[in-house]
């Protein structure tokens, strides 16, 4: 009898505990529903700009599994047998500086079958990065001014989380710096779904196509007020119109599934997304879970963003216009410093030992034509004197 009246004390705590939490969020969505419409904007605003700057000291270990599904009626049907792929990362964001490393995975089954490196110096606007395939016994990295974009939109959730900006990276801004962006035009629905916000934006899919004359984008978001605002689900649709009468779109879906409170700010940490684009010719969905298994805010030093190239390393730097190996304690080898081909002169870099050895054999030509006038010289004096 005991264990009864047990077992129904805890039934009703947990019903009056449920009942509590669900009346604790129409309490936050009211206050929110009777603010002014700039008010509320600008509580968005400054959320929005919240995690932006919380991203700027984090660092995180995620998993993100793609794969092609069937177009099941316009929604995401099973998955295509052979398009299983598997992406680890791990990433250091300090301030405007990060490194990514990346684990590629073709089978998920399988190991990796491709490591990459990649440090952005945003003060010095360089980036460095290396590659190693398995089946190659060989490393090879770069040096350039220019950030490989492919690098943040492979790390889907840097991308979902800062989309770069058009002052540091060279892809445009993605759904919080975007967001902020536009907000002038931002349209608030609130409540919705009784507990939610829906936040309506527009979206520019026509910036990459140059001969657009219509573009009626749109980002439509579902948020949380309980979770700073994250947002829980959104649809981002591009549609444009061209000159020749084509109309590509574009058409992303994402779903938060889990989520945890990393400091004072929610993050997500399960992030199923689908994409589908008028460009496929199956009509098929590429679909990636993204999954966050570590996390930490506010201890990422100057050293975790640094990286030095692995002995061995095949380097073509960009910067300086020469290519060169990697000793063991990371620096190029003298020996093997080498001008890029085609580059012009005046934009190659060389080291000073390097400059002289590379003018040694003008001094040598030099010196043989001056032994040759003078050999001639006397050649000719002493014909000229038995002439006489």
């Amino acid at each position: 009898m005991k264990q009864i009246l047990l077992i129904c004390s805890v039934l009703v705590f947990s019903f009056s505990e449920i009942v509590a939490q669900d009346n604790v969020k129409p309490k936050e969505i009211e206050r929110f529903s009777n603010l002014d419409f700039d008010e509320q904007k600008k509580e968005l605003a400054q959320c929005f700009e919240k995690r932006i700057n919380f991203a700027k000291n984090l660092s995180y270990r995620s998993e993100i599994l793609g794969e092609k599904c069937e177009n099941a009626n316009g929604v995401v049907g099973k998955s295509v047998p052979g398009t299983q792929s598997k992406k680890v990362f791990m990433h250091w964001q300090r301030d405007n500086d990060f490194r990514c490393d990346i684990e590629f995975f073709e089978d998920r089954n399988l190991g990796a079958v491709q490591w990459s490196t990649s440090y952005w110096d945003s003060k010095e606007g360089v980036c460095r990065n290396f590659l190693k395939n398995k089946d190659l016994d060989r490393t090879f990295g770069r040096v350039d001014t220019v950030l490989n974009p492919a690098i943040l939109r492979n790390d889907s959730f840097s991308f979902w989380l800062q989309g770069g900006s058009t002052e540091t990276f060279p892809i445009p801004p993605y759904l919080f710096p975007h967001l902020l962006g536009c907000r002038d035009a931002w349209e608030i629905i609130a409540p919705f779904q009784e507990s939610k916000v829906q936040l309506v934006a527009p979206y520019d899919a026509g910036k990459k196509y140059k001969t657009a004359i219509t573009n009626t984008g749109k980002i439509t978001l579902v948020l949380d007020p309980s979770k700073n605002y994250m947002p829980e689900s959104g649809i981002i649709r591009g549609d444009v119109t061209l000159q020749n009468g084509g109309t590509p779109w574009r058409e992303e879906k994402f779903e938060v599934q889990e989520s945890l409170l990393c400091g004072d700010v929610w993050m997500p940490t399960l992030i199923k997304t689908s994409l589908r684009t008028s460009a496929s010719r199956t009509g098929q969905f590429s679909v990636d879970t993204i999954r966050i298994t570590e996390i930490d805010q506010g201890s990422v030093a100057k050293s975790d963003v640094t990286v030095k190239f692995p002995e061995g390393a095949e380097i073509t730097d960009a910067v300086d216009g020469i290519a060169y190996d990697i000793d063991a304690q990371g620096n190029p080898v003298e020996a093997t410093i080498q001008p890029l081909y085609g580059l012009d002169p005046s934009k190659v870099n060389l080291p000073p030992s390097k400059v002289a050895s590379r003018a040694r054999p003008v001094f040598i030509i030099a010196g043989l034509l001056l032994i040759g006038f003078a050999l001639w010289k006397m050649y000719y004096d002493r014909k000229k004197r038995s002439g006489k």
